[in-house]
């Protein structure tokens, strides 16, 4: 059984803060994190990494510059981040900070390689100087700083007094900054579990102890109007509007939520200096989620049987529940296969619809846009964010009007753990090839622009 305990901490630890796309980041915290504990002259700085991380972050863009690439990221981190800061790494960049940090960059002081590891998410890094070697490494979840060593001594996690201590909640508890993967609650326990014994563990969750949702949404609305306001990256959120004022589009609450979505992922993904409330290992997760949800539970607030807070908290849960099946990092767009189906089945959860309504909800999500490719984190992820929360919001509305998609299509199971083994089967055994070929793509690519 799902107690409340254990479903409280799965929401707390699926949320996180960050300023920038996760995996350069991440990369450049590791990197980071190894050179202050360091110090000198670097000589080199190797990176190594899993083929996920690098799809998503070779043509991003990088938080406070207008530059791209997994170099550039690592350069910028050495030369202004504080790895005490994990996710947050770049908060203190300033514009004096670019250009050393791109003479680091076009140094050829930083190779990078892929790393033959199961790990979807894996960060190797080594820092040499003057005073020796610091390595740091990464394991499973972007914030998830497993070791750090300096000449081969471990300082990271034993006996360093210099971590990042732990950050408290609004109700005063300790808080796991994890994307997902640590604290003593096994993810895999959600395995197998139905919709209704979900919905029965976030129900029990006192509501007082989920304040720490609170400011959510509206951190991911001020991205969004910065994103609306300056047109960054591909400039999605600002054509919508324009589509608006010209007549062609409508301004339905779904059109809103794709714009406001588009527009927070232009802003995020084009690397301005913008906070981001993340989940489920992605800030792209969890600008879909939080807006949409966010957006279309105060569109309807007058007919919601429960909180904002305890209906994040019902999405929020199905985002780690999907998870466990498909993993952080997927062949597929993980906005698509876990963000847009919990705020499906969200807004049924807060509209009093029962959990058969949720999961028809979440298979409607499943039967129409399951199949849409990751080809890497870049300006285009605005695209498929912000349809898939157009979906999301969408698909509530028709299963609380009794649309439904028979078992029988494609990938979509009897019930919820039935759906999420057919979506496992696709993604570890189907698109295990589509997955490569990505690869082959963006690293032709990445030869292309590098020699540009």
């Amino acid at each position: 059984m799902l107690t409340a305990e254990k479903a409280l901490e799965f929401v707390r630890n699926n949320v996180f803060d960050t300023i920038g796309c996760t995996e350069p980041v991440a990369i450049a915290y590791a990197a980071t994190a190894a050179y202050q504990h360091l110090g000198g002259t670097i000589e080199s700085v190797e990176v190594s990494i899993s083929v996920n991380v690098f799809k998503n972050a070779m043509a991003v863009g990088i938080p406070g510059s207008d530059k791209k690439g997994i170099q550039f990221a690592v350069a910028l981190g050495l030369v202004a981040g504080d790895w005490n800061k994990q996710l947050r790494l770049f908060e203190g960049v300033k514009p004096e900070h670019l250009e050393e940090a791109g003479k680091l960059a076009s140094a050829e002081l930083i190779p990078v390689s892929l790393a033959d590891v199961p790990e979807k998410i894996y960060i190797y890094t080594k820092v040499k100087t003057e005073k020796g070697v610091a390595e740091a490494e990464i394991v499973g979840a972007h914030d998830n700083l497993t070791s750090i060593k300096v000449n081969g001594s471990q300082v990271f996690p034993q006996g360093d007094t210099n971590a990042p201590s732990p950050e408290t909640t609004d109700d005063g508890e300790q808080k796991n900054n994890s994307t997902g993967s640590s604290g003593p609650a096994d993810p895999a326990e959600l395995e197998g579990l139905s919709m209704e014994e979900l919905v029965k563990a976030v129900q029990a969750i006192p509501v007082e102890r989920l304040t720490f949702l609170s400011g959510a949404v509206d951190i991911n609305v001020a991205a969004a109007e910065i994103g609306l306001k300056n047109a960054p990256g591909m400039g999605l959120g600002a054509g919508i509007e324009r589509l608006k004022q010209r007549g062609a589009v409508g301004n339905s609450l779904a059109t809103r939520v794709e714009q406001y979505v588009a527009a927070a992922a232009d802003s995020r993904m084009s690397g301005m200096m913008v906070p981001i409330k993340g989940c489920g290992g992605s800030g792209n997760h969890g600008i879909a989620y939080f807006l949409g949800t966010g957006l279309a539970f105060r569109e309807y607030e007058q007919e919601m049987q429960s909180s904002l807070e305890q209906t994040l908290a019902m999405g929020l849960l199905l985002i780690r529940y999907i998870k466990v099946y498909t993993g952080l990092l997927t062949p597929t767009c993980g906005v698509t296969v876990s963000a847009a189906p919990a705020i499906a089945a969200s807004l049924v959860f807060a509209m009093g619809g029962t959990p058969e309504q949720m999961t028809a909800a979440v298979k409607l999500v499943l039967g129409n846009i399951a199949g849409i490719l990751c080809d890497g984190a870049k300006h285009g992820c605005a695209l498929k964010a912000a349809t898939s929360a157009r979906f999301g919001v969408q698909a509530a509305l028709l299963a609380l009007d009794g649309v439904t998609i028979p078992d029988s299509d494609g990938i979509v199971g009897r019930d919820l753990s039935d759906s999420m083994n057919f979506l496992r089967q696709l993604q570890n055994k189907g698109l295990t090839d589509a997955d490569k070929t990505m690869l082959e793509i963006l690293m032709e690519k990445s030869e292309r622009i590098a020699g540009s």
